[in-house]
């Protein structure tokens, strides 16, 4: 199953991508369907990527990916998490082997710690004042984080932490925009 979902990168109409994709609707809904009306909470797992990713796509005037800049929030949060002792060195690297291993972004030469500061600003005004980040703490749970100031002394060394996971794996980590222009600085 896996390795037929990332053969064709879930883009045929096979039972198993079909199953995977019917089985995040569901997922999504249940954490959706109890507070519909955000009249409750605006604690959403479903934002998970989508704290940082907003300023990403829109730097790089939206040539990234929503797909692209999720997974690069998505990588983010996980070095975040790991760096506030919130989440475990090795699910950390299972995530960030799972995003590398699906052939999905884990840093653009967007990402900077200013980038993220203002995506923090940003998201706080649409979920109740407060930003609500999004950070894992196992596979499948995670804790949402108000107070950011903690988060803000770390992203500086996250973002770096990112660069050089990318640069490790030989800059195949970027966006598609980004590699075929380091592809055509390579050739020149």
């Amino acid at each position: 199953l896996r390795s037929d979902l990332l053969s064709n990168r879930f883009s045929d109409s096979s039972q198993s991508g079909k199953e995977v994709l019917w089985r995040s609707i569901i997922g999504m809904l249940g954490e959706l369907e109890p507070n519909i009306y955000e009249d409750q909470s605006y604690e959403r797992l479903v934002d998970f990527g989508h704290t940082f990713s907003p300023g990403i796509e829109s730097a790089s005037d939206f040539e990234i990916t929503h797909g692209e800049a999720v997974s690069i929030d998505i990588a983010l949060s996980a070095v975040l998490a790991g760096e506030l002792g919130l989440l475990s060195g090795d699910i950390r690297d299972r995530i960030l082997k799972a995003l590398i291993d699906l052939e999905l972004p884990v840093w653009t030469q967007l990402l900077t710690a200013e980038r993220c500061e203002h995506g923090l600003r940003d998201s706080a005004l649409h979920r109740g004042g407060w930003p609500n980040l999004v950070l894992p703490t196992e596979i499948g749970a995670a804790i949402f984080v108000k107070d950011t100031g903690a988060v803000a002394r770390h992203l500086e060394e996250a973002v770096r932490a990112l660069e050089e996971l990318n640069r490790e794996m030989g800059c195949q980590s970027v966006p598609a925009c980004e590699a075929a222009e380091l592809s055509q600085a390579a050739e020149a």
